[in-house]
């Protein structure tokens, strides 16, 4: 977290043989390397693991990510969040009555996967998922139905590739191919989510209707000149690079948010106590049926909710490093009322931990899981320092889908809280107090992979209110 920066400086200098390498702590470095996106552009090298399927917004910078960005940024809008709102309010309300069931605890670790899994089917593909797989009608889609010409159905594609990025990084395609079983696997489920990225794209166009928004078909007609934007569109591969982008790196980003949200409130009774009166008075006035739930309307109302959502970011920033680098020449930056100068060629990682847990910009208690501290209702305290909070990166590179996620988790969040209640569910023998430990050893041990995610997991036990 801040501990290294607080025992050595906020800026720390790792010369190697290998070259040199900066871990910036420091919230005015930070800042002035978000502004200046040309001094110290994005080292996409770091993202080569997420381009097997074709380049896309997150593996490009300079001209190239310019073009990339100006298709894929107009279909994040209010349409798109209309029908993110409703379908997370709708996944998340199904869920619940799962997990509700008397006596029953749950790992909603795989389950929340599921959620945003569908989420992102609809509003990525125009394709809608039932929460429970064993009602499945669709004939291309799910978790477990495997349509015609296919090998592997498209939930397992998904979570294999998502659970062997390495590999698919690393390992030659043909020894995916032709080797292990494992790795054949691996190799089937890369393949087989291709031919479902490609099929979706080539449908896409027709997806989209006016009434029913969603991305690929805004992206799709947006690349071949339907739009306003003027130059050279994106050609297929490129389509499915970031179809591949926005249908899996923002899943793993959303499951892994929302469990650690849901995890939090599980330790801190008093929190999900506030966060349940809050939810209360907000939708008093709305219908008692959550499906009712207007987007426009309610989720202006989620202040609550937010705040829990930017609590949890903060101490659980699904990316530990924001990667950036000085390009071919040296680059000055202001430290503590003086001017320093970066070598050529250095990596800088924006240690987003680092910001996020210092002490000087989020007070005392800046460890402990406080979603009061955003609440600009009761202070003003809630407006962090500019560059301070970064689980979105920030400045030009902020990444595209924020407002996206946050609609989408405060809608799961708000389905789920309005009614329920959630603990750490003891094991025989246990007290509250150490089932809960259990809960925060799950968080303090969570491994990095594509995201810091909970790897761990403990179950949970729901009760209706």
């Amino acid at each position: 977290k801040f501990e290294l920066f607080e025992k050595y400086g906020d800026v720390i200098c790792a010369v190697s043989p290998g070259g040199v390498t900066i871990y910036v702590g420091s919230v005015e470095v930070a800042r002035q390397m978000y502004e200046r996106r040309n001094d110290f552009p994005k080292a996409t090298k770091v993202y080569e693991y997420v381009r097997f399927y074709g380049d896309n917004v997150l593996t490009l910078e300079g001209a190239e990510w310019r073009r990339h960005n100006k298709y894929t940024r107009p279909p994040f809008c209010e349409a798109l969040h209309k029908v993110v709102w409703d379908e997370g309010v709708k996944q998340a309300r199904a869920a619940v009555n799962v997990w509700s069931r008397e006596n029953s605890g749950v790992r909603v670790g795989r389950d929340l996967r599921v959620i945003s899994m569908n989420v992102l089917s609809l509003s990525n593909f125009g394709v809608a998922l039932p929460f429970d797989c064993g009602s499945e009608t669709t004939e291309h889609f799910g978790q477990k139905n495997i349509p015609p010409g296919h090998k592997m159905s498209y939930g397992n594609a998904v979570n294999n590739v998502l659970d062997n990025i390495i590999p698919l990084a690393i390992v030659p395609k043909w020894l995916l191919r032709n080797g292990p079983e494992s790795l054949r696997k691996v190799g089937l489920s890369y393949d087989e989510l291709g031919i479902y990225l490609k099929e979706l794209t080539q449908n896409g166009e027709r997806a989209t209707t006016p009434e029913k928004e969603n991305l690929l078909g805004s992206l799709v007609k947006a690349s071949a000149g339907d739009g306003p934007e003027k130059g050279p569109g994106l050609d297929d591969a490129e389509v499915i690079g970031n179809a591949f982008i926005f249908a899996v790196a923002g899943l793993e980003t959303t499951t892994g948010t929302l469990h650690y949200a849901i995890m939090h409130l599980a330790l801190n009774p008093d929190a999900q106590d506030w966060l349940h009166k809050d939810l209360q008075e907000a939708l008093k006035d709305e219908d008692q049926d959550p499906s009712r739930w207007e987007y426009e309307r309610v989720y202006p109302k989620m202040a609550s909710v937010l705040c829990v959502l930017h609590e949890t970011l903060r101490l659980n920033a699904p990316h530990t490093h924001i990667p950036k680098w000085t390009a071919d020449k040296c680059q000055p930056v202001n430290w503590r009322g003086r001017e320093c100068l970066l070598p050529p060629g250095a990596l800088a990682y924006i240690t987003t931990t680092a910001l996020h847990y210092n002490p000087s910009l989020w007070g005392d208690t800046v460890k402990g899981f406080n979603p009061q501290r955003w609440d600009l209702r009761s202070s003003s305290e809630g407006t962090p320092v500019k560059g301070a909070f970064a689980p979105f990166s920030d400045g030009w590179r902020a990444c595209v889908g924020k407002n996206f996620a946050l609609v989408e988790m405060a809608a799961v969040l708000a389905a789920l809280f309005r009614d329920c209640s959630v603990r750490i569910k003891r094991q025989e023998g246990e007290t509250q107090g150490m089932a809960d430990n259990r809960g925060k050893s799950a968080i303090s041990s969570s491994e990095s992979y594509l995201t810091v995610m909970i790897r761990h997991d403990v179950e949970l036990e729901w009760v209706r209110r």
